[in-house]
């Protein structure tokens, strides 16, 4: 039996909008602290820069986001990494739950296209990696993208060949 663990790590296009909005805040933040130092340190300002610094901290940290797909034991854990230092635990996949596993520009993307289902994209969002996006169904109503490296959807096709559609 094939006992393997398999890394796949994803890393998203950074988000211009949040990358803005944490800017925005930054200078925002640095403007109250001004402002409060100039009136003589009205407490209300204070706060103010606080709330904006804070506001600019999690938006920088929301900007940059790498996603972790790691297969052990027939369960692929799907993780999210912000900012490069924090991890989030996002959801686990069971290889027995799965429904199917397709290419989402592929052939037999057509017979799943109509199901009502909740999406959920972990994928990096790049136009050049979009022949590598996949779809996984699960549990009947959910459908998950994920990008997989061909060694993650080689062990899957091991223990689950009549599941993946490549």
């Amino acid at each position: 039996m094939r006992d393997e663990i398999v890394e796949v790590m994803v890393k998203c296009r950074t988000n211009i909008g949040l990358a803005i909005l944490r800017i925005i805040c930054f200078v925002l933040c640095a403007l109250a602290v001004l402002g409060a130092t100039a009136i003589g340190g009205g407490l209300l300002m204070y706060a103010v820069a606080v709330a904006f610094g804070a506001a600019g901290y999690f938006a920088g940290s929301y900007s940059q986001v790498e996603y972790e797909y790691a297969y052990c034991e027939k369960e692929i854990d799907i993780d999210a990494i912000y900012s490069q230092s924090r991890r989030k635990h996002i959801m686990t996949l069971s290889l027995d739950k799965m429904e199917a596993i397709v290419r989402v520009n592929g052939d037999h993307m057509g017979e799943y296209k109509n199901r009502q289902c909740v999406s959920r994209d972990f994928t990096s969002h790049d136009k050049q990696n979009a022949d590598n996006v996949y779809a996984i169904f699960y549990d009947g109503g959910l459908k998950i993208l994920i990008e997989p490296g061909e060694k993650l959807l080689d062990v899957i096709s091991y223990f689950s060949p009549r599941k993946i559609f490549k």
